[in-house]
């Protein structure tokens, strides 16, 4: 019996990674968006809305891609108002570094930003997000980011 199933685990394993492959391929990675838009929410302390999201795992680097990006005022800003937008934001990630504690961005390329900064009815800015402060107590971080390269095209 061993020696036919040793001769099938070719097969299988072949079989296996086609399908992870093609789930890959074909996975529709919007099905993660209510997770990113919520994590991206509670880490700036404001609404954030994505219309698509898209992953490309086959590439020298994975790159994330995030389509119409929206980030709103905070309280206190009229309710249609916004900070600002990205039309596309394409982010390349060397998976590499994950193991040691190094998020290491080959690059992040923003296409049409746009931003209302200014003051809010209290006269406080709408740039400053209190949820990215550090706080007194809080001790530093074991991560550490890179980013190679930082390119914007077009926007306000």
């Amino acid at each position: 019996m061993a020696v036919k199933f040793t001769h099938r685990l070719p097969i299988i394993s072949g079989l296996i990674i086609v399908a992870l492959v093609l789930l890959a391929v074909f996975w529709d990675w919007n099905w993660f968006k209510p997770i990113v838009e919520s994590k991206a929410t509670e880490t700036l302390g404001r609404q954030v809305t994505i219309r698509n999201i898209d992953l490309h795992l086959f590439r020298r680097t994975p790159v994330f891609e995030a389509d119409d990006v929206q980030v709103a005022n905070p309280a206190g800003f009229k309710a249609e108002s916004r900070f600002g937008s990205i039309g596309k934001l394409a982010v390349a990630i060397q998976p590499s570094g994950l193991f040691h504690h190094q998020v290491n961005l080959s690059s992040v390329e923003i296409d049409n930003p746009k931003g209302d900064l200014g003051p809010g009815p209290d006269g406080k800015p709408n740039w400053l997000f209190p949820a990215l402060m550090k706080k007194p107590d809080q001790p530093p971080s074991a991560w550490s980011t890179n980013i190679g390269a930082l390119v914007v095209r077009g926007g306000d």
